[in-house]
């Protein structure tokens, strides 16, 4: 689903505070503004993909606007809403993004297969292509091809075998990694952030040229197994 004015809302009203931050961006800022409310009046939720040229020219000037400051607050900002525009530009091209793993349970040394599959829902061919999947110190990820196209209305599979280092550490909640003191739990001194529970393994980001302009992709890695009774389900 499309929402167009929640993205389009959150960018026009950051625009004033990062005036003030940088005040040689003011112009190009209203420019943006502009675009971002005339895309959100334009957008037409049965046919979504009329608004992707206008929004792939605004992530545009958006980059270009990045480029122009030295001010690394309303970079950092930028960069967030940067997020933003690409996440309105795959939901309006009918992009999908699907990162499925084929074992949910591995073992020091084992291998496993991973295909990334980009599903292009929309009118437009893409050019390009450029996958990059994290994985964990020690372990290796190597390309097995592709099938398919990104054709509109066709799915492009990008195959990856993938083996575990032979000494991975195990999966656990990062307050037990290390043993407690007392009562109470003792926080990795490697940790930068902090987060509820571990962040999920392998994330990959896929990246799309459309008539010049990038379009970024990003998705979790996902074991998929059939119930009986529930259908598919997923899991981290």
């Amino acid at each position: 689903e499309i929402r167009p004015r929640d993205w389009s809302s959150d960018v026009c009203s950051s625009d004033l505070d990062l005036a003030q931050l940088d005040g040689a961006l003011a112009n190009d800022l209203k420019d943006l503004e502009q675009r971002v409310e005339s895309i959100r009046q334009k957008v037409n939720l049965s046919k979504p993909s009329g608004v992707v040229p206008d929004i792939t020219s605004a992530l545009k000037l958006l980059r270009q606007v990045q480029a122009k400051t030295s001010n690394e607050q309303v970079r950092f900002l930028l960069k967030q809403k940067e997020a933003d525009f690409q996440e309105a530009a795959r939901l309006s091209a009918g992009l999908v993004l699907d990162v499925v793993a084929s074992d949910d349970t591995v073992v020091p040394g084992q291998e496993f297969d991973l295909t990334v599959s980009v599903i292009n829902g929309g009118p437009f061919e893409f050019t390009g292509v450029k996958s990059s999947t994290e994985i964990p110190a020690g372990w290796d990820i190597v390309a097995q091809g592709s099938t398919g196209s990104l054709l509109p209305g066709q799915r492009l599979d990008q195959k990856f075998k993938v083996k575990v280092s032979a000494t991975p550490d195990f999966t656990q909640p990062y307050w037990l990694r290390t043993a407690r003191k007392g009562g109470r739990f003792v926080w990795p001194s490697t940790l930068t952030t902090l987060q509820p529970i571990d962040l999920p393994l392998l994330p990959t980001s896929v990246e799309l040229d459309l008539q010049g302009t990038t379009i970024g992709m990003s998705h979790a890695a996902e074991f998929r197994r059939i119930d009986r009774m529930l259908g598919e389900q997923r899991e981290l």
